[in-house]
């Protein structure tokens, strides 16, 4: 009985291991005017292209806004504030595991009844962590050269 206690005191802490890995993001930005002043208070919207679910967020004192728990998928922002056009980001690829920066997303002034929609067409970068993941299949693995290994002629 004490050995069966013993064992699982020992094993105890490797659980969360065995429940395998995050696999949600987060998707950040700031919120800031032309003269690159934040803007607190914004309402700023994350829509599923897949699915039309929404998450809200208000950016904070800093202009700053997190959308955390969010899946793999494209992604549209919407963000809106009162004497301010709407800034509507489109096509925003968030993969597994990812801390997505949106950077500073700059509202034009105006009437909130106009609106300014940019799409994210450009590469995605990994500016936000030092993380890098990617997937690598069997036909690659078997081409790639390894260390100290032997290649016998075919």
């Amino acid at each position: 009985m004490r050995l069966t206690l013993r064992m699982f005191a020992l094993l105890l802490p490797l659980l969360p291991s065995l429940w395998g890995q995050n696999v949600t993001s987060s998707v950040r930005g700031v919120v800031v005017d032309p003269s690159g002043a934040a803007i607190p208070g914004a309402s700023c919207t994350l829509i599923s292209q897949a699915t039309g679910a929404t998450q809200q967020a208000i950016s904070g004192p800093d202009g700053a806004f997190v959308f955390p728990g969010v899946s793999a998928g494209n992604y549209n922002l919407v963000v809106k504030t009162t004497g301010f056009k709407g800034l509507e980001t489109k096509n925003i690829i968030v993969t597994a595991s990812e801390i997505r920066s949106l950077g500073n997303l700059t509202m034009a002034l105006g009437e909130i009844t106009e609106s300014v929609s940019v799409v994210a067409e450009v590469a995605t970068v990994q500016t936000a962590s030092a993380e890098k993941s990617g997937l690598i299949t069997g036909g690659q693995l078997t081409i790639s050269p390894s260390r100290g290994a032997i290649s016998s002629p075919c």
